[in-house]
């Protein structure tokens, strides 16, 4: 157990220096460190580089090359085997399992032929998986105690909320029962969304550890960054934003894990491939960010504290940031209420925010809920994929669209003061 903390502990260390490496050799020496890591552990070591903020290039650099030495997985005569098992009377309908697969932290996809003629792919799930998973968790519970000899406790930062996140994202990714679920609302979610293709489940064919999914056409956003015309470019920006804001609007809820991955893409078509990890949020939260962007929009005034509040944030601890609070949230809604096309590589938020807050930071982290954080990691995914495709966005123009389908008339957002005696 001991030895497992330690290799945990470095792993994080080594993730922080991959990420602020500025020479090739420290970048270099913390990829080779990492990638044997992830070959030997991975699981839930991925999931915390993800939730670092670790973009997907660089988690796809290191992690890549070491599933394409090793040939991590299950092959094809196991896959059918596992088939067989769960599927008794049905596992014959399926023919054609491919050998080579797309490996992922705790199962892997292959593509296959239904009664012969319709492509199918198999969700997999790696056996044994959540006994590993698991054992990790225990090793993550370890590291809050390592901030009791930090400058972290200084400032009240409440981790048993993460690892409850944490533990509840790995019980949904290990049930494909609920990302089953999620597939089928989501459906649903995006009816009015022409351009959105969420995959059917086949029926009789979705079980916790496996199941058989529509198989959806496309390609990666790095073919679409590397080959499609900027008008197509734009197409697939424009249509991951109102995807994205148009479900959060109407279901208050939002894909998780925005990674690369979980897109493929076709001329016409953006497919949601993944959405295992769609979080729910308390409506009043979405309910407070659209009014505020509606107020924002109509030039009209609004606690941007009260906003704060309803978004999640400890008011007992935002009173640590005085009268930061309206620019710090100028900062963060920048790209949205921008009055022309934003190019989201030019929005310098954390640069921002350090500058406005300087120590301040740590009560702002320490004040947000962990709804509103995982919120914003969903958005940096769908800013990185934006930026991947070198493009900008007229965020208003789509937001003004959604917010005229919403009932936020009897809604106004709480004023709220900051008590200075707190």
């Amino acid at each position: 157990m001991l030895r497992e903390g330690i290799k945990t502990f470095k792993f994080i260390k080594e993730l922080k220096n991959f990420r602020a490496a500025s020479d090739s050799l420290t970048k270099d020496r913390a990829k080779d460190y990492l990638a044997n890591l992830l070959s030997e552990d991975g699981g839930i070591l991925l999931k915390v580089a993800q939730y670092m903020g670790t973009k997907d290039d660089d988690i796809s650099s290191i992690v890549t090359p070491k599933f394409e030495e090793k040939k991590s997985g299950l092959n094809s005569s196991e896959v059918e085997r596992i088939l067989k098992q769960e599927f008794k009377t049905g596992a014959d309908r399926i023919s054609n399992i491919s050998e080579g697969a797309f490996y992922a932290s705790i199962g892997q996809v292959n593509t296959a032929l239904l009664d012969g003629k319709n492509k199918v792919a198999i969700k997999t799930q790696y056996p044994k998986i959540k006994k590993v998973l698991k054992e990790q968790l225990r090793i993550i519970k370890i590291l809050p105690i390592a901030s009791q000899y930090s400058s972290i406790k200084k400032w009240e930062m409440e981790f048993s909320s993460y690892q409850k996140m944490i533990e509840k994202v790995l019980e949904q990714e290990c049930n494909y029962l609920y990302e089953i679920e999620e597939l089928r609302k989501w459906k649903k979610y995006t009816k009015h969304l022409k351009f959105i293709k969420v995959p059917e489940v086949v029926d009789g064919f979705d079980k916790s550890e496996i199941y058989v999914q529509e198989y959806v056409e496309g390609v990666s956003v790095d073919e679409v960054s590397r080959t499609w015309s900027e008008k197509e470019k734009q197409f697939v920006a424009n249509g991951m934003v109102e995807s994205f804001f148009s479900v959060l609007a109407q279901h208050s809820c939002f894909q998780g894990d925005t990674n690369f991955g979980n897109y493929l893409f076709k001329k016409d078509q953006i497919g949601l491939i993944d959405l295992g990890q769609t979080v729910y949020l308390e409506s009043r939260i979405t309910k407070a960010l659209f009014k505020a962007l509606e107020c924002e929009f109509d030039g009209k005034k609004y606690s941007k504290l009260g906003l704060m509040v309803e978004l999640g944030f400890n008011q007992s601890k935002l009173s640590h940031l005085s009268l930061k609070t309206d620019a710090l949230m100028d900062i963060l809604l920048e790209p949205l209420t921008a009055n022309n096309a934003y190019d989201v590589n030019l929005w310098n938020y954390q640069e921002n925010l350090d500058s406005l807050l300087g120590e301040d930071k740590w009560w702002f982290r320490s004040a947000g809920s962990t709804d509103f954080f995982l919120l914003m990691k969903s958005f940096m995914g769908l800013k990185n994929l934006i930026s991947k495709l070198d493009t900008s966005i007229f965020f208003k123009a789509i937001l003004l669209r959604i917010i005229k389908d919403m009932d936020l008339e009897s809604y106004s957002i709480p004023e709220v003061v900051i008590d200075k005696e707190l």
